[in-house]
């Protein structure tokens, strides 16, 4: 099984929660399932029409579509994650992102609309469900294709250098540094992958001169 490590730029207050969510035995795509099933309840639960003013996107469906949009993907990922059903979890992924995409765009777009200061707070959740949906997706396509993503946070030069041996890949953000010390350390390492604009924080001459 190949190894790939996918390094996030997360800030400092979330690091410690992220990396002790990554290493313990609770998979981060099973968290983002068991909440969107939460919010999914939490439709069902609701009083008709409660949110039509504020919300245009959630107004056009009645809640328990919303309910059964959020839910079903949740169980189905969940349970395609026990059985290592990755283009299953990665539909799911998919659609849960949708979903949250969706209720974003209605909450901020109802109160633009209506003029107001206030409704938009459940917004930056919603927007940070559906990205953490869309990782995912990337997550899950890695291990279709047969590696075994490790999401690491927060790591200083020498933590990363204890965790690149044996690693094929990295996957990294700009406040990762692949120095000489870290790619000498990666002996397996094939690629480094660069989510976002510019590779500055890679020192390509080492990793031409170790064929990476």
């Amino acid at each position: 099984m190949n190894r790939v490590t996918l390094h996030l730029a997360i800030p400092i207050h979330w690091r410690t929660r992220v990396r002790n969510l990554a290493t313990s035995r609770v998979p981060l795509g099973d968290v983002w399932f068991v909440v969107s099933a939460a919010q999914g309840i939490e439709y069902l639960l609701r009083p008709h029409g409660v949110t039509k003013v504020l919300n245009a996107v959630e107004a056009a469906l009645p809640f328990q579509v919303w309910a059964l949009w959020l839910i079903i993907p949740a169980i189905v990922g969940f349970v395609a994650n026990r059985r290592s059903w990755w283009p299953t979890a990665i539909a799911c992924h998919m659609a849960s992102a949708a979903a949250y995409a969706g209720l974003t765009y209605g909450i901020i777009a109802g109160v633009i609309n209506a003029g107001q200061a206030w409704g938009w707070q459940v917004a930056p959740a919603y927007a940070l469900l559906c990205i953490l949906h869309g990782f995912w997706v990337f997550v899950d396509i890695f291990r279709e294709r047969g590696f075994e993503p490790e999401v690491r946070t927060g790591m200083t030069e020498d933590e990363l250098i204890e965790a690149v041996p044996g690693v094929h890949a990295l996957v990294i953000r700009s406040a990762t540094k692949v120095t000489r010390r870290v790619i000498e350390a990666a002996d397996e390492l094939r690629v480094i992958g660069r989510a976002g604009v510019g590779i500055d924080n890679v020192d390509r001459q080492v990793a031409t001169e170790n064929g990476v």
